[in-house]
């Protein structure tokens, strides 16, 4: 799978294709009633001017991702109203129509035990994702190759779905994109600005995908193809390894069995 860019840096989403990720249906706290397939429920925890977000999805029939549901919380929002809403949830549909809970495990202080207690006395997986560099490079990879898929395969369910939303539109709209010695680098513009929704959707993507069975890569252009081979220490697509790596972070070639 690849993700293309026709520059180093820029908008990491056109209009377009931010358009074609959103559907014109109602957005509701819970999954729509006709749900069939087990979903996830994904959980970006608010820090510091954040804002916590929920999101419930599930894999689509052409090996693509629907968030059935997103809600971003008011800022302050305590996470005994996080839990009740969460519990509703799941008494609402069951605990077998619950795939997993997920949530960005990066800096979350202690205030989050609570909530994984509730989920485990559930008997509801957990997934923690801690955003390391090279995890939301992945992450941030696969979900641009399936917002291209919405514009390659525009009458199929391969690519990446979500209902419409003002403050989704207005977050991935001022998210940037640097690639930085191999590595992308995705981030809002301003220190005002927000990305909850994206990471919230990265996660989505990730548990639904099942990211380490999915190898994604990113294309470079000629000149940046060239600049990158004249330095030692890379993979054969290009990317900069590090002495600790066993896998190439973009194209997942285990590193003990070929010479870079």
């Amino acid at each position: 799978m690849l993700a293309r860019f026709s520059a180093s840096e820029g908008s990491y989403f056109s209009i377009e294709e931010i358009n074609r990720m959103q559907e014109e249906r109602e957005n509701l706290m819970v999954p729509a009633p006709l749900v069939v397939e087990p979903f996830w429920i994904v959980y970006d925890f608010a820090k510091v001017q954040d804002r916590t977000v929920v999101m419930t999805g599930g894999p689509t029939p052409n090996q693509g991702v629907v968030a059935h549901s997103m809600y971003e919380y008011p800022q302050g929002t305590g996470y005994n109203v996080i839990i009740d809403d969460l519990k509703e949830i799941v008494e609402t549909y069951g605990v077998d129509k619950i795939a997993g809970v997920a949530y960005d495990a990066t800096g979350v202080g202690k205030g989050i035990e609570d909530f994984m207690k509730v989920v485990e006395n559930m008997g509801v997986m957990l997934t923690p994702v801690d955003f390391t560099i090279k995890r939301k490079t992945e992450m941030a990879t696969l979900l641009k190759l399936l917002v291209e898929k919405n514009l390659r395969e525009p009458d199929k369910t391969s690519g990446i779905k979500v209902p419409k939303d003002a403050e989704f539109h207005k977050q991935m709209n001022k998210l940037i994109f640097k690639r930085v010695n191999g590595q992308l680098k995705v981030h809002h513009e301003k220190e005002s600005d927000r990305d909850d929704y994206f990471d919230a959707l990265m996660i989505l993507c990730r548990v639904v995908m099942n990211l380490e069975n999915v190898p994604v890569s990113v294309e470079y252009t000629r000149e940046e193809i060239k600049e990158m081979n004249e330095s030692l220490n890379r993979c054969e697509c290009g990317n900069i390894l590090e002495a600790a790596d066993e896998f190439c972070s973009f194209c997942f070639k285990d590193i003990e069995n070929w010479q870079v």
